[in-house]
């Protein structure tokens, strides 16, 4: 028994390393001299909060949309969990997505004339139309910290409270990964920091996360950071004591 339960910690400690997305030498390129990628290879382990810093231009955004399947390469490849995405026909892209991913931009793209909870129930009807998701929407409501808020429109919440309307939308479907490219940019530094410990919490139970910033305090949050500049990773650290919403 005590063997059967050693073997079994030692699978799950092998389960928690593994790479949940594996970049090898992926090219983005419009023109035969312009690249906004240029050989990017990089893992990013299960339970990871990569932070991708950089210069304007520099390639950051273009490789979040890689790795978050909104954007193709010229070449290389790009595995999550095991599928190589660059691979799949867009009906199947799309269905990936839907299924392994959230996203939270620094605009809300909140619909100005639906409730929160509408809102959030979005992401739960492009997944399933039959179902209207509003149960799993409340959930991530509540997670947020706005389960007392379902009934209000955008214009009756305060930045910080859309955004985090945006980020329940970006749960409902329980996703393994969450991209957030610059999620403070519109908020004032209280509520981003506000905002950071909400997302310090969704990573410390377990949720990966990829951010972009250009803010140096938001930038010290997570446990591994990235620096691009033109279309290559120049930089790579792991924090040894990463901030968790501090």
């Amino acid at each position: 028994m005590k063997k059967a339960i050693e073997w079994a910690n030692e699978a799950k400690r092998a389960v928690e390393q593994r790479p949940i997305i594996t970049v090898h030498d992926v090219v983005k390129k419009y023109s035969e001299s312009v690249f906004a990628l240029n050989g990017v290879s990089l893992n990013v382990k299960k339970g990871d909060w990569l932070t991708i810093v950089g210069p304007s231009g520099s390639g950051k955004t273009t490789l979040m949309n890689m790795l978050g399947g909104l954007d193709r390469p010229t070449s290389g490849s790009l595995v999550v969990d095991g599928t190589d995405i660059t691979k799949l026909n867009e009906q199947e892209l799309t269905k990936f997505r839907r299924e392994r991913f959230g996203y939270i931009f620094q605009q809300f793209h909140l619909v100005p004339y639906l409730s929160a909870l509408e809102n959030a129930m979005l992401a739960q009807y492009f997944k399933n139309k039959k179902s209207n998701g509003q149960d799993n929407a409340a959930k991530a409501l509540e997670t947020v910290g706005l389960g007392h808020r379902l009934g209000h429109v955008p214009g009756q919440l305060s930045g910080g409270e859309q955004q985090r309307v945006a980020i329940a939308r970006a749960l409902v479907n329980k996703p393994e990964i969450l991209f957030a490219d610059e999620p403070t940019g519109n908020l004032d530094q209280k509520t981003g920091m506000e905002i950071m410990g909400l997302l310090a919490k969704l990573n410390a139970e377990g949720r990966t996360i990829v951010m972009i910033t250009h803010d140096e305090k938001i930038a010290q949050f997570g446990s591994r950071m990235i620096k691009m500049v033109d279309g290559k990773v120049v930089k790579e650290w792991r924090k040894v004591s990463p901030l968790r919403g501090l």
